[in-house]
């Protein structure tokens, strides 16, 4: 009995330290997932899906990185968020030092205002979340850590662009996700992985401040 009650009191110790080490509710987890969801658009060419983006407004704004849709045809660029109803799309705006691209879309869904996190706040080890189409599987549901808060002058296209260094959510058709954290701040927008195997690779993130700036430059002109 004695024994009984001594492997209770552990289990209860043991308890309390875990939810002091891992202080975000289950409550909180399921809003940011559901957030992180709802920003989920998948860019098409011809019903074939070719990467991710993300829904900036609830105007149909949606910002992708501009190498996932600078080869398809106008007429075939479409979006969808659920692989079933599929919009028509248009590059209104690109940015190829940036790799960004804005699309008007005829998304009706209904999402808050982004909440951002600096790249000045961000720390090695920071859990993050993403919801892309690694190897054509829309809307799958990803997790992984940053690596470094800040990459630069690594041997890329893009010398002028401090890039947040993430692992695990590297994989074809990944390219365009929201890159989020697990309080459902973006930190930014996945871009290339560095490397050569997928799910192992470096996963390079352009900082969410660039996002924001590319987009409030562009979506001020009428639709």
């Amino acid at each position: 009995m004695k024994f009984l009650l001594l492997a209770l009191l552990f289990i209860q110790l043991s308890c309390k330290e875990v939810e002091q080490e891992n202080p975000l509710q289950p409550v909180l987890l399921h809003e940011t997932t559901l957030e992180v969801l709802s920003r989920y658009v998948g860019i098409y060419s011809n019903n074939s899906i070719k990467g991710t983006g993300l829904l900036a407004d609830s105007l149909g704004n949606v910002i992708t990185v501009y190498h996932v849709v600078q080869e398809i045809n106008g007429q075939n660029l479409k979006v969808s968020t659920d692989g079933v109803h599929f919009f028509h799309a248009k590059i209104i705006f690109f940015d190829k030092s940036n790799d960004l691209a804005l699309l008007r879309t005829e998304l009706t869904n209904q999402v808050k205002e982004i909440s951002i996190e600096s790249q000045d706040n961000l720390q090695q080890g920071q859990p993050i979340l993403l919801v892309g189409a690694p190897y054509e599987l829309q809307k799958s549901f990803l997790k992984g850590f940053i690596s470094s808060p800040r990459r630069e002058q690594l041997d890329l296209s893009y010398p002028d662009i401090s890039f947040i260094q993430t692992h695990g959510t590297s994989f074809p058709g990944c390219s365009g996700a929201g890159v989020f954290l697990y309080n459902g701040k973006l930190i930014g927008l996945n871009r290339a992985t560095y490397g050569n195997s997928y799910g192992n690779s470096i996963g390079l993130v352009i900082p969410a401040k660039i996002l924001l700036e590319f987009k409030d430059k562009f979506t001020s002109t009428p639709r």
